[in-house]
Parts: C-alpha cells; sequence; structure tokens
C-alpha cells in the first residue's frame, strides 16, 4: 500500500462529498435528460436553499479541496469550469451554465434569433409558448417576476425574457460556490488563486484526468 490508511481516508472523505445521495453535488441537467452530447459526468452544487449544516458541508469540501493540493494528494473531483471559475475568483458565464445544460442553451439561442425563422412577430408565441419563468438546474419552474407564471412571453417582450433567464441561472450557485471558496480560501489564499486560470486550479487540485 502506498499511499497508507490516512490517504485512503482522504480519498473516501472527498468521494462521499461528490456523492449525490449526499445531496451537495448533484447530477447537472444534461444528465437529467440524458443528453449524451454534453458533459454528463460532471457534478454541481445543489441549487436547495441551505440551512447552517449545509453551509458548514459547503465549507468542509472547499477545505478538502485546496487539502488536495497542499498534501500532493490529487483527487479526481468531476465539477464543472464555473466550480473552477469561481475558486479563482472569476465571474460565471453564461458558457459555463451552457456547458451543462445544452437544452437550455437551445431554448435561449432559439428565442434570441427567432426573427430568422419567424414570418410574422405574431407568431412567436405560438411557437415558444413561455411565460416569464424558468427552469432551474433541479428541473423546476421558478419565476422570474412576480406572478410570472401567469405573464406570457411576448415578441417584444422576448430579449428580456432572454436575459432574466440568464441572470438566473448565472447566479442560480453563487451561494453553494461562495461557502465553497470560503473553505478553499482558508489555505490557498486568494491572492494565489486569483493568479491562475480555471483550469490551471483544477490541474492542481485533481492532477491530470
Amino acid at each position: 500500500d502506498a499511499g497508507g490508511p490516512g490517504r485512503d481516508l482522504f480519498t473516501e472523505a472527498c468521494l462521499e462529498l461528490m456523492n449525490p445521495s449526499l445531496g451537495l453535488f448533484i447530477e447537472n441537467p444534461n444528465k437529467r435528460v440524458n443528453n449524451i452530447n454534453g458533459n454528463q459526468e460532471l457534478l454541481i452544487p445543489n441549487p436547495q436553499p441551505m440551512n447552517d449544516h449545509v453551509k458548514n458541508r459547503y465549507f468542509y469540501a472547499g477545505v478538502l479541496m485546496a487539502l488536495c493540493y497542499t498534501s500532493s494528494i490529487p483527487e479526481p473531483f468531476k465539477f464543472p469550469r464555473f466550480v473552477w471559475d469561481y475558486l479563482t475568483n472569476k465571474a460565471v458565464s453564461i458558457e459555463d451554465i451552457y456547458d451543462v445544460d445544452l437544452q437550455f442553451k437551445q431554448l435561449m439561442t432559439s428565442i434570441e434569433n427567432c426573427e430568422k425563422t419567424l414570418n410574422d412577430p405574431s407568431q412567436f408565441s405560438e411557437i415558444f409558448a413561455q411565460s416569464f419563468q424558468v427552469q432551474n438546474s433541479l428541473g423546476e419552474m421558478v419565476d422570474l417576476i412576480p406572478g410570472g407564471s401567469c405573464i406570457p412571453v411576448t415578441f417584444n417582450k422576448r430579449l428580456e425574457f432572454v436575459q432574466r433567464c440568464k441572470n438566473y441561472r448565472i447566479k442560480e450557485f453563487n451561494d453553494q460556490l461562495n461557502y465553497l471558496r470560503k473553505g478553499f480560501n482558508l489555505i490557498f489564499a486568494p491572492s494565489a488563486a486569483s493568479i491562475l486560470t480555471p483550469w490551471e486550479i483544477e490541474l492542481l487540485i485533481c492532477g491530470d484526468n
């Protein structure tokens, strides 16, 4: 045994954090809808509201991730790019969200470019039949504005709808990522993380997958 029981225990703790049954990190939308073209293996933070116990778990997860680097024990964390973006103090982009939710990308893109396919703006409501709601990463519908489920998206309001959807999805994991980063920064200084690219910090923590 080259690693010893200490290393085995550390690996088991990291694997347990990634187990969807724990509820901290869950399957991404591409996996949920069985989209074979989109990073199905990556796990995303659970966007459900957190109590103090769950907040501490994300903090603990961040500490463990930093220990992978300081202890030279890389672990195969299967996280999407936006997690590594956040750890390097970079903003989550809509492209990061698209990477794990191709269905959402297709809907947003088709609405943004609908002028090219519609013969008449009046066809918009018939083809898209959207209200001011967005499907979150759990597959649940969430109002984008008060009473959004009862407010239809019209051709003239389509770009406002798209922007609200994007803003919601970009910020959907902010609370979870914030506690993850707090734990990570307990050991890995923010100033050091900021000079790295997301792929570099992933390489330091996970090794060469």
